[in-house]
């Protein structure tokens, strides 16, 4: 249920192909590496973990093989029905496959931890270096907010265990006894446990949204207000507004935050325009003679006063289709505009 992109030699795998999938973070022994032709190509000390690479211009996010590399003696392959005896099997133990666990950071208020797999770090890329983009997004219905100045935040309920966590843009955060990091009292203060159990109520009487009984829940969201950043809100607490839901690590469509963020009252950061084309929102009755001046007009839109104070200026905004697209060559399909306005004040 993970939308990572594996970079493989072009021929050697179809769609309906089995095989053996390594994720990231993966420590692999040095005789499967051999039998894999990596030995002394992967990250790490040992050359032996599996990191995120560019390969051909491309992300690769895990590795991947043929089954019968490991297991030709026929000890786990029924070549008769294999897709029955292989489909989602773990072979883990057999392969001798071992997780990197980097040391946590210790800071006063809370120890940092990896992040789990399904909370990637999160990023946006911005229009000035993907126009491409920008082009894709002229005549589909996308959804237009406000960017905040602010902190990534996060936080994650595991729906079978009832555990939650909460994270940073690039770690998780463990509670000390006796501390309280900023990130976990914006979560308690938020009364985000209680929002996430609302959500995992919201989704079993909702059939229509895709990946309705995830094991974990994931809300995404600006933290702002006192000693964040230069809290041009002025707000007198800290504040949390979401921009983000996934499901086992896959954001859910534009169309359906909008609906459950009005349908449980979640905070969310100030939506601009909804559910119209870009093209529509940049030039309304206006005649451009080509997409490039169209274009042009976005640097000009995304300046303007922040709906949280209107005595503070926009960092700019994000698009997004209402509807999850990918983009050969780019992933998602998910952009930010900072305002110029902003950022020469």
């Amino acid at each position: 249920g993970l939308d990572y992109q594996m970079v493989v030699p072009k021929g050697d795998y179809a769609e309906e192909h089995l095989v053996v999938y390594f994720p990231l973070d993966a420590i692999i022994p040095e005789d499967k590496l051999e039998k894999m032709g990596l030995k002394g190509k992967l990250s790490g000390k040992e050359k032996n973990i599996v990191k995120t690479i560019k390969l051909r211009g491309e992300v690769s996010q895990g590795l991947v093989c043929k089954p019968q590399l490991f297991f030709s003696d026929g000890s786990f392959i029924n070549n008769d029905d294999a897709n029955l005896l292989m489909m989602s099997n773990d072979v883990t133990e057999q392969l001798g496959v071992t997780k990197y666990d980097p040391q946590p950071v210790v800071i006063k208020s809370g120890n940092l931890h990896q992040l789990p797999s399904y909370v990637a770090k999160y990023d946006i890329e911005n229009t000035e270096r993907y126009s491409e983009i920008v082009d894709l997004l002229m005549d589909i219905s996308v959804n237009v907010t406000e960017k905040l100045e602010g902190s990534h935040w996060a936080c994650s309920l595991n729906c079978e265990s009832g555990e939650v966590h909460v994270y940073q843009r690039n770690y998780e955060i463990m509670p000390i006894d006796g501390k309280t990091h900023t990130w976990w009292k914006a979560f308690e203060e938020g009364e985000f446990e209680q929002k996430l159990q609302s959500l995992k109520k919201f989704l079993t009487k909702n059939k229509e949204i895709e990946r309705n009984n995830p094991k974990n829940i994931t809300f995404r969201g600006e933290l702002v207000g006192p000693g964040i950043q230069g809290n041009i809100y002025k707000l007198a607490k800290h504040r949390v507004y979401l921009f983000e839901i996934e499901l086992d690590g896959v954001p859910i469509h534009a169309h359906d935050f909008v609906t459950i963020c009005q349908d449980l009252n979640l905070p969310h950061v100030p939506i601009i325009y909804k559910n119209i084309t870009l093209e529509n929102w940049l030039i309304g009755s206006k005649k451009m003679s080509t997409i490039l001046s169209v274009r042009g007009l976005l640097p000009r839109m995304s300046n303007g006063k922040s709906a949280l104070n209107n005595e503070a200026m926009r960092e700019g905004i994000v698009i997004r289709p209402m509807q999850e697209i990918y983009y050969k060559g780019f992933g998602r399909v998910i952009i930010k505009q900072k305002s110029p306005e902003y950022l020469a004040n």
